[in-house]
């Protein structure tokens, strides 16, 4: 259950296949795994919701992947999702280059966020993401925007295009985007190139600050619901949500802390969600906040905590000090 009975949310991203049409540069799928079949990806996310559903009011399923727009039986894992009472928010990150009209009719409905990955400028973006995805994606909009749902785009910074926000943002305006967030690039396995196209932490303070201040002058919205955030400004922020109200499903099942802290804790196929949810030793070493190193301490640790995932990923241990935080 849920570490706190205020806690009366959950978020599950759930990624139905690793199948995607592009091979974006910093990509953290390494490995292009078959998705499961109709009947086993059924019967997991009843697995899952089913206790789910029994300790919190509300919950929200992320559909991710790879490309989720290629999972085959999109329409049925829709459908199947809303048969849950509990499920209030169906969304999507996706790269934003399909846009199957016939498909989007059955399920448009039910969407309530698009999340489209942008990287920059049409030369930046195109470079990291392939050729022509930039106006494929202002091609999609669109599309998407005619569902009625909130489109938002996301745009993971890193030293190679932080220099690209501007451009980003001009975009979501003229294209008429709800919602502009960022994500901080997470060095995953062993690659340490991309752990050294890590911003540092002056770079990312700088950053933060910048689009705290532009936000109070767009009527574009921005997105602060992560790590760090509360250090600039008290009144935004969210904690890492990882062993508190929110896990991340791969395509064959198995289940993870969150997408970006790749440690295996179990998998619904052959394995109890409460128990894992319960009894896993990694989920309740990390509800233990107050044992982080430096951040277990600090005033902004209700609201921020720093990112477990970048911890790891750059130090290997689950409870270090967030390598990003500019307080520190």
């Amino acid at each position: 259950m849920p570490a706190s009975k205020e806690k009366t949310k959950f978020y599950i991203q759930w990624h139905l296949s690793d199948r995607c049409n592009l091979r974006c540069k910093h990509c953290y799928v390494s490995e292009r795994k078959t998705h499961l079949p109709l009947p086993k990806l059924k019967d997991g996310i009843d697995n899952v919701l089913r206790p789910v559903s029994n300790w919190v009011d509300e919950i929200s399923v992320c559909l991710s992947g790879g490309e989720p727009f290629l999972y085959p039986d999109l329409a049925e894992i829709v459908l199947h999702l809303k048969k849950w009472k509990k499920v209030k928010k169906i969304m999507f990150t996706s790269n934003g280059t399909l846009a199957d009209k016939k498909l989007l009719g059955k399920i448009g409905k039910h969407i309530d966020n698009i999340q489209i990955s942008l990287e920059g400028g049409k030369e930046a973006n195109d470079q990291i993401r392939g050729g022509g995805v930039y106006d494929l994606v202002k091609k999609n909009i669109p599309v998407y925007r005619s569902l009625g749902c909130k489109i938002a785009v996301n745009m993971t910074v890193h030293k190679l295009n932080y220099k690209e926000i501007p451009a980003v943002i001009k975009f979501c305006e003229d294209n008429k985007v709800d919602i502009f967030a960022i994500s901080r690039l997470v060095p995953i396995g062993s690659n340490n190139e991309v752990a050294k196209l890590m911003l540092s932490k002056k770079q990312t303070e700088e950053i933060y600050s910048g689009l705290v201040f532009l936000s109070k002058k767009k009527k574009l919205k921005f997105s602060f619901n992560r790590t760090l955030w509360n250090i600039i400004d008290k009144k935004i922020g969210h904690p890492c949500s990882v062993g508190l109200n929110a896990v991340a499903i791969l395509a064959d099942g198995t289940l993870l802390p969150c997408r970006r802290l790749e440690i295996p804790i179990g998998n619904f196929l052959n394995g109890d969600f409460v128990d894992v949810w319960l009894n896993s030793p990694v989920l309740n070493k990390l509800r233990d906040r107050g044992k982080i190193k430096k951040c277990g301490s600090c005033e902004h640790l209700e609201k921020c905590g720093g990112c477990r995932a970048v911890a790891y990923g750059k130090t290997g241990d689950l409870l270090s000090e967030d390598p990003q935080c500019f307080k520190l």
